[in-house]
């Protein structure tokens, strides 16, 4: 993927073990790209809005807006708690 969609889209990225975990990171771009070859089963969400991911997003991304993980997290999340989640959104604010 080129590193220039990844920074228009990773402004802000935290990696987690687990929905539930309280461990967490904020990476850059070059962080996500190091973190999917590291762990190529981790699963990417976009948490922007359907209408800013139907304009761009990182391909197998799915869209879950912070909105609706309460209602569709159980249903579109991986169960096991050892796969890597990827979060990406627009950015601060």
């Amino acid at each position: 993927m080129p590193k220039n969609v990844l920074r228009a889209l990773a402004a802000a990225v935290a990696l987690a073990p687990a929905l539930a975990s309280a461990q967490h990171a904020l990476v850059d771009a070059e962080g996500v790209q190091a973190a999917m070859r590291a762990k190529p089963k981790a699963v990417v969400v976009d948490a922007r809005t359907p209408i800013e991911y139907d304009q761009a997003h990182i391909p197998g991304a799915i869209n879950l807006p912070p909105d609706r993980l309460p209602l569709d997290a159980s249903r579109l999340l991986p169960k096991s708690k050892s796969t890597p989640l990827v979060f990406y959104c627009r950015g601060p604010g």
